[in-house]
């Protein structure tokens, strides 16, 4: 059973079509391999988060979040960079179908849930509540559709929810 961990209010969200140019701009820097050759940490402040394609964070996601899985019910990807490199992704989707009415006058496709974050070590503490303020911030200036972002926190996987 799912905990629900956190509650954030927000007046809008962000445009997929932007994502595909953003992800041609990066180029061979969505090459993870490449990743190993990094320092072996970055500050907070040192990552830039940015719409990707799906396709590249269901493959992430695959590969290095620990359910190995990405949900089906995902609408916006984001990358997470640090000197170019592809360091982690947060993808968000539509959630339980009665999510929404945790918040008053809300209509389903109002209310967002973080559905995978997944972030390398190297990027260093406060990565993730940095992560999420750029992407709550992007929310609000490409969108108005968004009123509110879910996030749960897995106790069976020892998460608490202290992280962001």
């Amino acid at each position: 059973m799912m905990k629900f961990i956190l509650r954030i209010i927000l007046n809008c969200a962000a445009g997929v079509m932007v994502s595909t140019a953003f992800f041609q701009e990066a180029g061979a820097s969505l090459i993870l391999s490449a990743a190993l050759q990094l320092p072996v940490t970055f500050g907070p402040k040192d990552i830039d988060v940015r719409p990707i394609p799906h396709r590249i964070a269901r493959k992430i996601c695959q590969q290095k979040h620990y359910l190995k899985s990405f949900p089906g019910s995902s609408v916006l990807s984001f990358g997470v960079f640090a000197a170019g490199r592809l360091l982690g992704v947060l993808v968000l989707g539509v959630g339980p179908s009665n999510l929404h009415r945790y918040f008053e006058g809300a209509e389903p496709e109002q209310v967002m849930c973080l559905s995978r974050l997944w972030l390398d070590y190297r990027l260093g503490r406060n990565s993730e509540s940095r992560t999420l303020s750029i992407v709550m911030r992007h929310l609000r200036r490409h969108q108005d559709t968004i009123k509110a972002m879910v996030a749960y926190a897995d106790p069976d996987a020892g998460h608490v929810g202290v992280v962001y």
